[in-house]
Parts: structure tokens; C-alpha cells; sequence
């Protein structure tokens, strides 16, 4: 390790002796007041004994409880430049270079602690993730194994083995190592699903595989790391780690979003914002049972939005409760009938349901209102086709590819009600086009059968 390095990430001066300044975030503006007051406090702490490194370890500690780790990483640099002696404060800096893009600065100031304490499982355990992030397999293994020789029961290193041997094609002797019932339960469950998942489908057992993978939505790595527990104590406020939560949301970091949102929840449970962030993360993760789970809290938080109610009632409606999702569509056009998208929704549910004649009324009252929408008409042209007046069918099925023509059951209904009607050139022409927007549509071959046949009686 050149300390070099860290001098110069600190703002050092060439001597070493004093940082040219303390990290401080560029706006405060967005902080709740009692974490602004908490920063500056340290900052303070800081700018008053700059040569003390446990101020600059309290400092970098309420950077990295709120997720600030480029601010976090310079202070544990600092830190260790004045005193290279304590473990735990390496351990910071491994962690934030690496939550930082630095992955072998990460591994080097592990490589200190192993040296400073060689008995801290964890610091095993992360060595083997990252080393494992960069290919480096037996590597990896060896710092698995020496985690599992200090701590026998620990969950991240019997992962990180059955992923080392998932990247050398061991398919079974990776499920064998995760047929371990402590894998089964607790917070590293759902790694363990989606490697065996994974293993599974690699072996073509793809039946049991989709069930396992199923199960594995929203896996990550989880250590039992009591150094990094000791940072939560450092936390203060929630505005600012909501912004981080939607910085993450934007970013596609589902996992990251929701470990910080799920925090969230428990120092505020009823807190419409973070339940909404929540609910989009898990939909994302397609965890779709906790979306239901999060978005019923929050209506009962927010009772009266109309927009809310319809996402939970898309949520019920792909976990199978239909009727409970007829229910808050009801009340999200309750209180506000302009909902264009609930009226789709409550006629696809519906349709899905076969309750045919009742997808009438809705499109009646959405015309009402002024209110066109293609799967609207869609659903309307499906549901007048079960009761088989295939007439008004293919004109709902015509309104809609007028409004969307991008869409292909609006097509594939066309085709069907013209071959109803006999009308071969129009199913021809929407034959063709339902073939060119998705030639590989489950429907075609048999669409294209039944014009052949058609043509051919006319031909007879």
C-alpha cells in the first residue's frame, strides 16, 4: 500500500503533516436540518484537530452512513496516514474504495487488515466477492475458505463457494454446496435460490430451475459484518437518503435503492414517499408480492390518490387477487373519473375473469366521458367476440389500430372477426399486418390455417 496515494486523495500537503481541506457535500440544501447540523458538527470537529484520525474517522462515518462514499473514502485515508495501526479503520476504506469503483484499492487495504487482524471473518469473506468480481477464481476460493475456517456458519463465504464453483462449470458440486438447510432461511436465502436456479438451468433442469430462480428476485450479497453495523449509529435525518434512494431508482440500482428505502421504512412507516420509491424498486426487482404489500400500506397512508390506488390494483391483479384489484380500480375512478388507464385495466381484468358482458358498461361509461383508448377497444373487441357478435368486434378492433397501430392484437383481432364475417380480404390484409409487427405471434399459424381453408371453400 503507498501511502502516497492516500495522501494525495486526502488533499494532503507534500509533507504530509495537514489536508489542504475537509470533504464537505457541494449543497446541504436538501438535508433534513438535524443531519446538516450532525455534518457540520463533524466537519467542525475535524477543522479544529486536524491531526486527531478518530475525528476524521467520525467524520468519514456520517459520510458513509448517508451513502456520500466519494466524501467518506478521503477521510479514512486520512485516518490511516496519521495512525496505520488500527484494522477496523482500513476496513472503511477497503469498503470505500470499493463502493467507489476501486476495487483493487479496495483489495489492498484488505490485504492490511488480514495482516493487522487476521481473525475478522468478513474481511475474508468481502476479499473473496471481489476477487470474484474480477475473475481471479482460486483467489477467490482461498479467501471463501479461510472465512469459513474462522466462522464455519458464515453465509456470505458458503455463497461465495458455490459461486466460484458456478464459474468453473462445477454445476452439481456448486448445488451440493448449497444444500445446506442455513442456506435455506435467513437473509442470504435468496442468493442461495438463484444459484441453484442458475446451476439448475445449466444442467437443463429447467423446470426445477425456474421455480428456484423464482425465488432468488432481488438476490444480493449479505455479510454478518458487525465493523459496518457500527456505522448505522452514524446515521441522521431521512431527506437525504431518500435523494440517494432516487438516485439509485434513476440509475437502475434496484438492490442498492432498496436496502436504503427498506431502512427508510422502519425510521418512517408512514412516509407515502418512500413507500412509493419502495414499491417502484420491487416492481423493478419483480417482486411482486412485497409491491402489493408496500403499496396497501401506502394507500391507507394516502387514501385518496387516485393514481396509487390503480398501481395497486395492477399489483393485485398480476399476484392473482382480480377482485380485490376491481375493487380499487372502483375507488380510483371514485375519485377521479378521468383515469383513462382504469378503464383499460378494469376491462382487461374483466376479460381476464370471463365476465364478457360486463366489459360494456365500462367502455360505455369511458365513452361517455370522451375517453378513447386502444386496449380499451381491444379488450371491448375480445369481449364482444366470446359473445360472438363479430360485427362491432372488427369495428372496435379497427378503432383501436387507428389510435395504435403499433399494437398487434388489434390486428390478430381484426383477423379474426373478419374470418368470423367472412371477409377474406380484410383478415388478409390484418393477417399480414399482425405478421410483420410480430411474425413469431403464437396465433398466426393458426390464423393463416383457417383463411387457407376459407379461400378454399370459396374456391370449391
Amino acid at each position: 500500500m503507498a501511502l502516497a496515494a492516500c495522501s494525495v486523495a486526502c488533499g494532503n500537503a507534500p509533507d504530509g503533516t495537514e489536508p489542504v481541506e475537509v470533504p464537505r457535500p457541494s449543497s446541504m440544501r436538501n438535508f433534513d436540518s438535524d443531519l446538516a447540523a450532525f455534518l457540520e458538527e463533524r466537519m467542525a470537529e475535524v477543522e479544529a484537530s486536524r491531526r486527531d484520525p478518530e475525528a476524521w474517522v467520525r467524520l468519514g462515518m456520517a459520510f458513509e452512513a448517508h451513502v456520500m462514499f466519494e466524501l467518506a473514502e478521503p477521510c479514512y485515508a486520512r485516518a490511516v496516514a496519521l495512525d496505520q495501526s488500527r484494522a477496523r479503520w482500513w476496513y472503511r476504506l477497503g469498503l470505500t474504495r470499493q463502493k467507489n469503483g476501486d476495487i483493487r484499492g479496495g483489495l489492498e487495504a484488505l490485504e492490511v487488515v488480514q495482516r493487522l487482524a487476521p481473525e475478522y471473518g468478513p474481511a475474508h469473506s468481502r476479499r473473496g466477492d471481489w476477487l470474484l468480481e474480477l475473475g481471479e477464481l482460486a483467489l477467490a476460493a482461498r479467501s471463501f475458505e479461510d472465512a469459513l475456517t474462522l466462522d464455519g456458519e458464515d453465509v456470505a463465504a458458503s455463497l461465495g463457494v458455490a459461486q466460484v464453483l458456478l464459474a468453473q462449470g462445477e454445476n452439481q458440486r456448486a448445488l451440493d454446496a448449497l444444500a445446506v438447510p442455513r442456506l435455506a432461511r435467513g437473509p442470504g436465502a435468496a442468493l442461495a435460490h438463484r444459484l441453484r436456479g442458475t446451476a439448475l438451468a445449466r444442467m437443463g433442469r429447467l423446470e426445477q430451475a425456474e421455480a428456484e430462480l423464482a425465488q432468488g428476485h432481488g438476490a444480493h450479497p449479505v455479510h454478518a459484518d458487525p465493523w459496518t453495523r457500527e456505522v448505522q449509529a452514524s446515521k441522521r435525518g431521512t431527506s437525504v437518503l431518500l435523494l440517494r434512494a432516487s438516485k439509485h431508482l434513476e440509475r437502475g440500482r434496484m438492490i442498492a435503492a432498496v436496502e436504503l428505502l427498506e431502512d427508510l421504512r422502519l425510521r418512517i412507516p408512514r412516509d407515502g414517499r418512500v413507500l412509493r420509491k419502495l414499491a417502484s424498486a420491487y416492481t423493478r426487482l419483480e417482486r411482486l408480492a412485497d409491491t402489493c404489500e408496500v403499496l396497501t400500506m401506502a394507500v391507507d397512508v394516502e387514501p385518496r390518490d387516485a393514481l396509487l390506488r390503480l398501481g395497486l390494483a395492477w399489483a393485485l391483479s398480476v399476484t392473482e387477487e382480480p377482485l380485490r384489484a376491481l375493487e380499487e380500480i372502483d375507488v380510483a375512478l371514485g375519485l377521479d373519473a378521468s383515469l383513462v388507464d382504469a378503464y383499460a385495466q378494469k376491462a382487461a381484468l374483466l376479460l381476464s375473469l370471463g365476465r364478457f358482458e360486463d366489459v360494456l358498461p365500462v367502455h360505455r361509461s369511458a365513452a361517455d366521458r370522451g375517453i378513447q383508448c386502444a386496449s380499451l377497444e381491444i379488450s371491448l373487441g375480445k369481449a364482444l367476440l366470446e359473445l360472438e357478435r363479430p360485427e362491432p368486434a372488427l369495428l372496435s378492433f379497427e378503432l383501436a389500430a387507428r389510435l395504435d397501430d403499433s399494437l398487434v392484437d388489434a390486428w390478430i383481432g381484426q383477423a379474426i372477426a373478419a374470418l368470423n364475417l367472412k371477409s377474406l380480404l380484410k383478415a388478409e390484409q390484418a393477417l399480414g399486418r399482425a405478421q410483420n409487427l410480430a411474425p413469431h405471434h403464437p396465433r398466426l399459424t393458426a390464423l393463416q390455417a383457417a383463411l387457407e381453408g376459407i379461400a378454399d371453400e370459396h374456391d370449391e
